[in-house]
């Protein structure tokens, strides 16, 4: 009663009682069902509703036998809903059906163009609705349907639309880390790990499909189209990452880069080496909150000439520090004072933030790695001259030991 008067002030259940009961009855008493069917009577009388629900159950009974009939009402409403849809409504919610966990205006609008105003007339209908934290949300049964609808090449675009728009959204969050927007960058990826999870399975199945043929060598634009998919899985890989590892979610992490990896073509190609070994560290970091320094090690071993060589400074001195501080955790202190000490250095020549938490790390790393080499203690001399080291480089390291000398 109340969504029929919203969309038709006129509306009067007094004079319309009968075919209300009716279509009630008709619709098994389905809460949505009903909630679509009263989005109709702007345009339709109750007797035409019940009309078009009796021609659309009846194609269904005849066609969806092993289904349930609350099901069927379901499906009989939702398909003639959808027949009123103008065709750019259609077409934005088709493609919104793939978002399985909600969107933001914002995000409607980067992947369908839809504003404002389109998601209203789509909530009107109540083909859509409003859920907390500035969200909208399809209902599950109506999201299957819609799907249903979606052509291939739609899918196609609506799922790069989408990874790209989450690639920009990282980049915005990781501006964020370390500062009081931090945890505002986190609960909004957080919303968004059901439609990532989706992305994520179609963009490792375009990776998949990646062949290194004579189609890869000889067109420009497959290649084009395959360089471009790489840096956008190396861009979402950050921004997973760094999200799991916050939220302590290692395993789920590790699940998300061991599937990204796999579905990585010819690695050692010129055009994918970068992107990859991008990946690779992600996996790393991942592995070393799992505790599994040697596989680390394995990992890492075989591509430090093309880190070397591919890696600008910063980036290299972030794959140092996961390499230092796994030789710390394995007990090779020498190794890890050379590593890190390299790492430090390349730091500095990138012109990182000294008051950064990676370079703090990275430095707290390194005093560990020299004070536990060898016989202990170290003489109290020696750690003077490392704290001297970290003070010329204006490093600030949170270590209790500082405290004594």
């Amino acid at each position: 009663m109340r969504r029929a008067s919203r969309v038709n002030l006129g509306f009067s259940l007094a004079r319309e009682a009968t075919n209300v009961a009716a279509i009630c009855t008709m619709l098994h008493g389905h809460p949505l069902a009903i909630e679509l069917a009263a989005g109709w009577v702007y345009t339709h009388s109750c007797a035409e509703i019940l009309q078009e629900i009796a021609l659309n159950l009846d194609f269904l009974s005849a066609t969806l036998r092993d289904q349930p009939l609350r099901h069927h009402s379901l499906r009989a409403t939702f398909a003639h809903s959808w027949a009123l849809l103008a065709a750019p409504d259609a077409a934005v919610y088709r493609q919104l059906a793939l978002l399985r966990g909600g969107f933001t205006v914002e995000t409607a609008s980067a992947l369908t163009g839809a504003g404002q105003a389109s998601l209203a007339r789509l909530v009107d209908k109540s083909l859509i609705q409003r859920s907390p934290g500035e969200r909208y949300a399809i209902h599950e049964l109506l999201r299957q349907y819609a799907v249903q609808h979606l052509t291939p090449a739609e899918e196609r675009r609506t799922l790069a639309a989408y990874c790209r728009y989450m690639a920009q959204q990282m980049a915005t969050w990781e501006e964020w880390r370390e500062t009081a927007r931090e945890p505002e960058g986190l609960a909004a990826l957080e919303a968004e790990v059901e439609n990532l999870r989706i992305a994520w399975g179609w963009l490792a199945e375009q990776l998949r499909q990646m062949n290194v043929n004579s189609s890869l060598r000889t067109s420009e634009q497959a290649l084009r189209t395959a360089v471009d998919l790489l840096q956008l899985a190396a861009q979402l890989s950050s921004g997973v990452t760094y999200f799991f590892l916050r939220r302590s979610r290692y395993h789920e992490g590790q699940q998300w880069l061991t599937s990204l990896r796999a579905a990585i073509p010819d690695p050692d190609k010129p055009w994918v080496q970068i992107a990859y070994l991008a990946i690779q560290l992600d996996y790393a970091e991942v592995l070393f909150h799992q505790s599994h320094f040697a596989a680390i090690e394995t990992l890492l071993q075989p591509h430090w000439l093309a880190l070397r060589r591919l890696f600008s400074p910063l980036h290299l001195a972030i794959a140092l520090t996961i390499l230092g501080k796994t030789y710390v955790r394995l007990g090779r202190y020498a190794e890890a004072e050379v590593t890190l000490q390299e790492s430090l250095a390349l730091y500095q020549q990138a012109g990182a933030d000294k008051a950064s938490t990676a370079v703090r790390k990275c430095a707290t790393h390194w005093v560990f790695s020299i004070v536990t080499r060898g016989a202990l203690p170290k003489p109290k001399s020696t750690i003077a001259r490392v704290w001297q080291s970290l003070r010329r480089m204006a490093i600030n390291v949170d270590w209790p030991m500082s405290r004594t000398i």
